[in-house]
C-alpha cells in the first residue's frame, strides 16, 4: 500500500513528505501501515520515535528538522540495532538492498 494512502498522511510535515517522495522515486518500498510517526517500544514503554519506520528491516527515517531528531532519540534506535536514514537519502539504497538480502 502506498504511504500517501494512509489516513494520517495528510498530517505529515512537509519535510517528511519530501523525504517520502524521494524514497518513492528511489524505488524504496513503502513502510508498514504503522510506520508513520513510528513509536519504538521496549517493555511496552515508548523509548523513541521516528517520522517513518520499516520495523521488519529495522530502518527508521528521521528528518533533520523533526522533533525526533535529537541525539537521545537517535541513540535509542541505534542501541537496538536499527539504522537511521535522513532526507538526504545517504545509505538508503544500500540499507534496503542489504535488508532484502537478509530476509
Amino acid at each position: 500500500a502506498a504511504i500517501m494512502a494512509l489516513p494520517d498522511y495528510c498530517y505529515v510535515d512537509d519535510g517528511v513528505k519530501r523525504a517520502i517522495d524521494a524514497l518513492s522515486h528511489a524505488g524504496i518500498p513503502a513502510p508498514d501501515e504503522d510506520g508513520l510517526d513510528y513509536e519504538l517500544c521496549d517493555n511496552e514503554e515508548i523509548v523513541a520515535q521516528a517520522d517513518l519506520a520499516w520495523e521488519s528491516r529495522k530502518i527508521a527515517l528521521i528528518v533533520t528538522d523533526s522533533p525526533f531528531a535529537d541525539e537521545t532519540n537517535r541513540e535509542a534506535f541505534l542501541q537496538r540495532g536499527w539504522h537511521i536514514i535522513t532526507e538526504d537519502m545517504h545509505d538508503a539504497n544500500r540499507l534496503f538492498a542489504a535488508s532484502e538480502r537478509a530476509e
